[in-house]
């Protein structure tokens, strides 16, 4: 069976047409049949997660132990003593509850440089895919992430301690609010890992006293 939908001065009408037959039915239907299925947007909300829910690194030498205590978060590119930090943020947290029907029109992953770049490095922050914990996550145990990165952000040779290193992660955050993605945070790790001898960044953990990762949402309602 075949059918056509033409619509003429507000009113569609749907005719189907058997195969190799006669017309076999006709039917009429006005606008006033039809349901829209639409959201209206309200004003922009922003949600500024002010430290992690949980945040460490692992240490590919060290694959059993945990760096959940410590206050600071390491990246390594170097091949033996690879690190790779894991951070995490609760979105239930913000003051005014992200409705699941929200459109996210930014998200910012941001850490802070707790020492001086000893290099120009590529960070690569990608969506992990399987449940972690802080005072229990090493290298040997350490989740699953998506096969494709979610955002990458480069570090000059000298930038100053201090320094917010910012990656855009709009994709999944939006995806953590709708459901459709289960909110394990994020990989941070050097885009280049594997090198004889490697370049280390350090960042503040949510245990240092100040710079804490941030994650700011904003969307709309």
């Amino acid at each position: 069976m075949t059918g056509r939908l033409v619509s003429l001065a507000g009113a569609l009408s749907a005719v189907f047409v058997a195969a190799g037959s006669a017309l076999a039915a006709g039917v009429t239907m006005t606008a006033g049949h039809l349901t829209a299925d639409s959201h209206a947007y309200g004003a922009a909300v922003t949600c500024t997660l002010s430290a992690a829910a949980a945040d460490s690194y692992v240490a590919k030498e060290l694959s059993g132990s945990n760096f959940g205590t410590q206050t600071t978060l390491i990246v390594s590119s170097a091949g033996v003593t690879t690190r790779r930090v894991f951070v995490g943020f609760d979105l239930a947290a913000c003051s005014a509850a992200i409705p699941s029907t929200a459109l996210v029109t930014s998200a910012k992953l941001r850490l802070t440089t707790a020492t001086v770049a000893l290099g120009t490095r590529t960070y690569d922050a990608t969506g992990v895919t399987s449940s972690w914990t802080e005072m229990g996550v090493t290298w040997t145990n350490q989740p699953s992430a998506a096969s494709s990165v979610s955002s990458s952000a480069s570090v000059t040779l000298g930038a100053a301690s201090g320094t917010v290193v910012e990656w855009s992660v709009i994709g999944d955050t939006q995806a953590f609010v709708t459901g459709s993605a289960t909110n394990s945070g994020w990989r941070i790790t050097d885009s280049a890992e594997g090198a004889a001898v490697g370049t280390l960044l350090t960042f503040n953990s949510r245990e240092a006293a100040s710079g804490r990762p941030q994650l700011v949402v904003t969307y709309v309602p």
